[in-house]
């Protein structure tokens, strides 16, 4: 079964070597029914011989699988020698598993890390970001007390805001929920005029706080999208 050619061209990995040698005794052991077995006693003898001489020399851990030289003990004997092939099998199999997994995972962190070293995140200073947490509590007091909106509409900007403030982190890898708030606003005073000054005015505030985010993030000294939130001329 195992023949010196075949030794030859194991790999010098341990574990890759002993895939190899449990895999082909595994192929010849399943070809053999119980007379076969029994017909073939002494090639089950040679394999555990050499499957101890195996481990040994590749140094992995031994099993304790060994002959019972009693009478009578034959099929005992070729049982413990499929054990002692089943246990090696299980450990190289471990050992592969485990080192195939690693690599995956290590791979994985190199490439994510490369991508998000990329990548632009947004920081809030602490006083920003609680500043910015207390604006959309003022928006959400003003719309639940706000006689101007619909109750649909009114409904929606809520949850609008409920969701913007779950998602709301002091990181963040992109500001495109906050910066939709500028819809929200050129809507608001499209249909309410100066009825609703006090939310679009937070609304402002926010989006100021946003720019100043993002230009600090992408190093950008002007011309971010907020010229009508600026002191110019407000009626524009």
């Amino acid at each position: 079964m195992f023949e010196e050619k075949f030794l030859k061209e194991l790999p010098q990995d341990s574990a890759e070597a002993g895939k190899i040698v449990c895999d082909l005794f595994f192929d010849w052991h399943a070809r053999m029914d119980q007379k076969q077995m029994l017909k073939n006693f002494d090639k089950y003898v040679r394999a555990l011989a050499f499957g101890h001489v195996f481990v040994e020399a590749y140094d992995l851990p031994r099993t304790g699988h060994t002959i019972d030289y009693k009478a009578g003990a034959t099929t005992g004997n070729i049982n413990s020698v499929v054990s002692f092939f089943q246990a090696s099998k299980y450990h190289v199999n471990e050992v592969l598993t485990h080192r195939a997994t690693s690599k995956a995972f290590e791979e994985a962190k190199q490439r994510y890390g490369a991508a998000i070293g990329k990548a632009v995140i947004y920081q809030f200073s602490d006083s920003d970001f609680e500043r910015v947490q207390d604006l959309i509590n003022e928006m959400r007091d003003l719309l639940t007390k706000s006689t101007d909106f619909e109750e649909d509409h009114k409904l929606r900007l809520l949850k609008r805001l409920k969701k913007l403030q779950a998602e709301l982190h002091k990181k963040m890898s992109n500001l495109d929920s906050l910066w939709g708030l500028i819809g929200d606003a050129g809507v608001a005073l499209g249909k309410f005029g100066e009825n609703v000054r006090p939310l679009t005015d937070r609304i402002g505030e926010i989006l100021r706080i946003v720019s100043r985010t993002q230009a600090k993030a992408e190093d950008i000294q002007k011309g971010l999208p907020l010229r009508l939130l600026e002191d110019g001329d407000k009626e524009n």
